[in-house]
């Protein structure tokens, strides 16, 4: 009631007090006649970080007791599993958004990453701050070191190192090919996504070219082959998909002691209770042999499998993943971008985007929740990032 009043109050108030200042005789109209800067934000950005905000608050109240609106207890997705990775992937929207505003300011790369460093700093000590708090004081002998700040501030701070490394300022140039096009500029060099120079200067040296190739649309507009986005962020893909190698090196190759090679289940009374110490496979392992008792101690799966051994959903082997999560929003960033000039364009983009990982998840896991080659669990973070 309080946001919707001040909502109210902040509209009404230019009416309210131009009638009060005309009333008391002291109405300029000159003044009042200031041009008003269009707003930079994304709406749709701001509105899916609204409906997650949403369905976090209703999710951590109970979700008005709705099954789906819980977590999965191990294999599976319900609604409340969507949240943490929206966020993610509005944490890689948002870097695309944020560093280039700063190089279009010609805010150096040194300082962004700076910036960068100094935010991931802070979200990983507030996390570590929060993970110390318990009912009634706050507990630090068992305190948690993984949490979902520290990982959104990790898989944050690899996704800017990228961008701002391999990724150079995207601008907009006017009335170009027969309609607004999207421009990439090194230095002060403008040359489109494309990678053609729009200019003829002989200073641009010319190992700088690059042989994309460009061409104009049914409309008119310049336009470019659709492996122009690929080309920019080839860097990105090949760090991308190392990542994903070693995620899954690590997951179906690392021998575990007492448990099977690749096992992926909740361990416990799951399987048939033949592997009650397994708990997350290498994932759980991992983290058990790293952190320890500090580290979350009450999975989701222990009610229902009566597991022994913790389990951390934020633990070490899932940042991988988180990377890759954060990174599909960056490529949702690039395209946003690269596409102002057509709002269709953008949307058959994402839209296509989506197509792809749907389908790459349903192949994984085979459209099962607990089987197929990458099964839908806890501690298979790749099938259901996709």
């Amino acid at each position: 009631i309080l946001i919707v009043l001040i909502v109210m109050i902040n509209k009404q108030y230019p009416r309210l007090r131009e009638e009060v200042l005309k009333k008391l005789g002291k109405w300029e109209p000159e003044e009042e006649k200031k041009e008003e800067k269009p707003s930079t934000r994304l709406n749709s950005l701001d509105t899916f970080r609204g409906l997650a905000i949403t369905t976090m608050i209703f999710v951590n109240f109970g979700g008005g007791k709705y099954y789906f609106m819980e977590h999965a207890a191990w294999n599976g997705l319900a609604v409340a599993d969507f949240v943490f990775p929206w966020f993610m992937f509005m944490v890689g929207l948002s870097i695309v958004l944020s560093t280039q505003s700063q190089l279009k300011r010609n805010v150096a790369k040194t300082v962004i990453l700076k910036k960068v460093t100094i935010r991931f700093i802070k979200l990983f000590l507030i996390g570590i701050f929060l993970n110390t708090a318990v009912p009634g004081g706050v507990e630090l002998s068992n305190w948690r070191i993984p949490g979902v700040l520290q990982r959104i501030g990790f898989t944050f701070f690899v996704c800017s190192v990228l961008e701002v490394l391999f990724i150079p300022r995207l601008t907009a140039v006017d009335s170009f090919g027969g309609g607004e096009r999207l421009t990439v500029a090194a230095d002060d060099n403008e040359y489109n996504e494309c990678g053609k120079f729009l200019n003829d200067n002989p200073d641009i040296p010319e190992k700088k070219i690059s042989n994309w190739r460009f061409g104009h649309s049914s409309n008119g507009e310049a336009s470019c082959t659709g492996k122009s986005l690929l080309f920019h962020t080839w860097p990105q893909w090949i760090i991308m998909s190392l990542f994903t190698g070693l995620w899954c090196a690590i997951t179906f190759a690392m021998p575990i002691p007492g448990c099977p090679t690749g096992y992926l289940g909740a361990g416990g009374l799951a399987d048939d209770g033949q592997y009650p110490n397994c708990t997350g496979g290498a994932a759980g392992y991992i983290d058990r042999l790293i952190f320890g008792p500090n580290m979350y101690q009450h999975p989701t799966c222990k009610a229902l499998y009566r597991t022994t051994h913790a389990y951390d959903p934020e633990g070490l082997l899932g940042c991988l993943t988180g990377i890759i999560t954060v990174y599909s929003g960056v490529l949702a960033g690039h395209i946003i971008v690269t596409n102002k000039s057509s709002r269709g364009g953008t949307l058959i983009k994402l839209v296509v985007l989506a197509g792809i990982t749907l389908v790459l998840g349903i192949v994984l896991s085979k459209g099962s929740l607990s089987g197929g080659w990458v099964p839908i669990t806890k501690t298979c973070g790749l099938s259901r990032m996709l």
